[in-house]
């Protein structure tokens, strides 16, 4: 039984360092181009401020807070921002809207090819969507932070949900598999 418990806490101390307090994921859901291939060379134009667009692009690109803590300003280190770069110009930063809505958002700059997301309470729970357009082929999401006390990485929410539902299988796996040895090594010492 001893092994059994301690078995937990270690899968349950595991689960707790694979997954920090104060965790940040990023991903791009939607890329829908403007102009397909057929209609770039043809009578369909796209301008915005008097530019015609060569290959326009919108994009959904989200943020989201999915650790246990609030990310606040003080753990953005040197005050430095964080930069989701999208691979190509942004032309116009469209919306921009938080759930839940009546969660404050950081300050964001747009910054050639760039988001600035400048120091500022990123909430428990809270996932911050922009709504772009840009201008150039296939555009590719990029993070670039410097964070104290927490994470940062690249994920979409259904990744998040199907790595975080494998190690909890993992830990249930190790405490059954506990169990049942603690049942065999009871059996072959002629208990009951």
């Amino acid at each position: 039984m001893a092994g059994l418990i301690t078995g937990f806490f270690g899968g349950w101390a595991t689960l707790r360092a694979a997954n920090p307090k104060r965790q940040l994921a990023y991903w791009m859901p939607t890329t829908m181009p403007i102009l397909n291939a057929s209609n770039s060379v043809g009578d369909l134009l796209v301008m915005r401020g008097g530019q015609a667009l060569r290959d326009p692009h919108a994009l959904d690109v989200k943020l989201m807070n999915r650790g246990r803590r609030d990310v606040a300003s003080s753990h953005f280190d040197r005050s430095l921002p964080i930069l989701l770069d999208v691979g190509a110009p942004i032309v116009e930063l469209l919306t921009t809207t938080s759930q839940p809505d009546s969660r404050h958002m950081p300050t964001v700059i747009v910054d050639d090819t760039a988001l600035k997301i400048t120091p500022g309470l990123i909430g428990r729970g809270q996932t911050i969507s922009f709504s772009l357009l840009v201008d150039g082929p296939i555009p590719r999401l990029t993070c670039q932070a410097s964070l104290i006390d927490a994470g940062i990485h690249d994920g979409d929410v259904i990744t998040i949900r199907r790595q975080q539902t494998a190690e909890y299988g993992d830990i249930v796996a190790a405490i059954l598999d506990g169990e049942a040895t603690v049942k065999k090594l009871r059996l072959a010492d002629g208990e009951a």
